[in-house]
């Protein structure tokens, strides 16, 4: 009995998994389970049922879902219930095709006017229009007839009312009609505009105010009555009414010739022709173009400029911006002192007046020789390669400007470009070992500034510089750096002393060169080693300006007392322009004299207060 239960069983399910329906493609319904003869177990069983449950649902349900089902058949449809209102859609092989909406709300179905429908469940409300946002709607029911109200004494009728309206307006009003708040009615002659002139007599028109209504003016008062009853003579106006008179000799006006008689005040512009060298009373006041000898030793206020010929012996007090073109000879005085000749030139901010009596934009001499400040050291963030420069003024090496600058640093490491925290290199120089450079101060294209040179008298100065004066000078060691330094004033002290003489052979007038700044003259200082074999030897040093010439006095010297003694002492000399002093080893054997030059006095430089 089970046995043909099975069978039945078998011989009906292969049927069961044959019946075509539309989401078959989507099934997950197997129909190879059971296989043919196989015996049968109920899990496989119950999968293909729940499978064909579930199938049955979504048909029934249109598959309902927000996702469309996957591996749809053409035909087969999708109620998106993830849109609003629901859409129902139908695959067409390839893709989704919208049918229609259902509005689960409203219950309402519509139909997509995509698909050749209205787009309405109903008729619709009057006044509903196909509008640009989604997919539109328009209304199935047509547009309501329109009508014309009645009001403001127009009125219309309407032809083809509910399809292609045309209405036609008519009115009672007459006249000139005036928009009021919305609405046209008709005006008020005389109040909204001019009645017209049919009525109106001769004469001369004129406007009413606000209302603008045109009536005959009346002579006399809105106009002039005319001139034919007047006489002859001068017309005027009369104040307020504006009507015309024969105005009165002597009184409205003079006539030529006349005398003016005494005014109480009168003011003359522009006037010419006035005599005053035979119509005024007394001495003409110089500030008035007369001579002005009355006024001698008298003051003047000026406001303005003043232009004065022959004798002319006055103070002035300007009070505004005032000039003064004086005679070819004469003297200004001014706080009692006598400046030769006429002062010539234009005053302005940026000139001087010279003791010539001339403005110039240079004064008549600057202090020669003055400097100021202008202190070098090395700059303590970069000591090797970049020089801090002091402010300062001094007078240019020609003694004609002064040359005010303000602290800035300068590098050795480029060339020279204007302004703060550049290079300072000369016209084609580049830094050297152990080569000693001349620091200038510089006007260039009109500004203050700081450059190098090898010159001692600036011959490779940048292009632009008009003025150069030298205030100080710095060295460099094996490796192109600045050797440390400082600086007091005009002395220099290096950091470390610098051997410049190591001697061991006896000499007489002999030149050395020491580490100081050549093309100048200058005072070196530092220190003298020496030691001999017996007493009594020296070691004397003699300013480079000697020459070295046998009894030149010397500037230091030191002394063995015994044999084979070691002594050190202090030297202090002049130089030459080239850097050079003279030395002298006598009375003595087996020498080694050493020179070490601790620094030197630069008279050059500025002194320090």
């Amino acid at each position: 009995m089970f046995k043909r239960i099975i069978s039945a069983a078998l011989f009906c399910l292969p049927l069961f998994g044959l019946i075509p329906f539309a989401h078959g493609a989507g099934s997950s319904i197997n129909p190879a389970i059971p296989a043919q003869g196989a015996l049968v177990a109920s899990a496989p069983l119950r999968t293909n049922f729940l499978a064909a449950y579930n199938d049955i649902n979504a048909l029934i349900g249109q598959n309902a879902g927000p996702v469309a089902p996957l591996l749809p058949l053409a035909g087969q449809l999708w109620l998106n219930t993830g849109a609003t209102p629901y859409a129902l859609n139908e695959y067409d092989g390839a893709t989704w095709v919208l049918l229609g909406h259902l509005d689960p709300v409203n219950h309402v179905w519509t139909c997509a006017v995509s698909t050749g429908c209205t787009g309405m469940g109903s008729p619709g409300a009057a006044g509903n229009v196909l509008t640009s946002n989604g997919t539109g709607w328009v209304s199935a029911a047509p547009l309501p007839a329109p009508t014309v109200v009645t009001a403001n004494g127009f009125s219309g009728t309407v032809a083809n009312a509910t399809t292609a309206p045309s209405i036609t307006l008519s009115t009672t009003q007459s006249g000139i009609l005036q928009g009021i708040n919305g609405s046209l009615l008709p005006t008020v002659p005389g109040f909204d505009y001019s009645v017209g002139t049919a009525s109106l007599a001769s004469g001369m028109l004129k406007s009413t105010t606000v209302s603008g209504a045109l009536s005959i003016g009346t002579p006399g008062t809105d106009y002039s009555a005319g001139t034919a009853a007047l006489g002859t003579g001068l017309l005027k106006s009369t104040a307020g009414t504006g009507a015309l008179s024969i105005a009165a000799s002597g009184t409205d006006y003079y006539l030529p010739g006349n005398a003016l008689g005494t005014p109480s005040s009168a003011t003359l512009t522009n006037a010419t022709g006035l005599p005053l060298s035979t119509g005024v009373v007394g001495v003409l006041p110089g500030v008035n173009g007369g001579t002005g000898a009355a006024n001698s030793g008298k003051t003047i206020t000026l406001g303005g400029n003043l232009a004065t010929s022959g004798a002319f012996n006055t103070t002035f007090i300007a009070t505004a911006n005032t000039s003064l073109a004086l005679p070819a000879s004469g003297t200004v005085v001014s706080s009692n002192t006598a400046l030769p000749g006429p002062v010539t030139g234009t005053p302005s901010s940026s000139n001087f007046l010279r003791g010539d009596g001339t403005w110039s934009t240079t004064p008549v001499s600057v202090l020669p020789g003055y400097i100021y400040g202008f202190a070098l050291s090395n700059d303590s963030t970069t000591p090797n390669t970049v020089l801090d420069i002091a402010a300062g003024a001094a007078t240019d090496s020609t003694n004609s400007v002064t040359i005010n600058g303000t602290a800035l640093t300068k590098s050795i490491s480029s060339s020279w470009a204007a302004g703060t925290g550049n290079g300072g290199m000369g016209n084609g120089l580049t830094a050297s070992a152990s080569s000693w450079y001349q620091v200038f101060a510089i006007i260039n294209n009109g500004s203050a500034d700081v450059y190098f040179d090898t010159s001692a008298v600036a011959a490779n100065r940048p292009s632009g510089t008009t003025y150069v004066r030298y205030i100080g000078s710095i060295k460099t060691n094996t490796s192109s750096q600045i050797i440390g330094f400082t600086q007091y004033g005009q002395r220099v002290i290096f950091n470390v002393g610098v051997v410049d003489l190591s001697a061991s052979a006896a000499a007489s007038g002999v030149a050395t060169t020491l580490s100081v700044p050549p093309g100048f003259v200058v005072h070196p200082f530092g220190t003298l080693l020496f030691s001999a074999a017996n007493a009594n030897a020296q070691f004397k040093i003699f300013p480079g300006t000697s020459g070295g010439a046998a009894g030149t006095i010397f500037d230091s010297y030191v002394q063995t007392q015994i044999t084979n003694q070691a002594i050190d002492g202090f030297f202090a000399t002049t130089t030459n322009t080239s850097g050079q002093i003279y030395y002298s080893l006598a009375n003595g054997t087996s020498y080694n004299a050493t020179i070490m030059t601790n620094g030197y006095v630069n008279p050059h430089l500025a002194p320090s207060f």
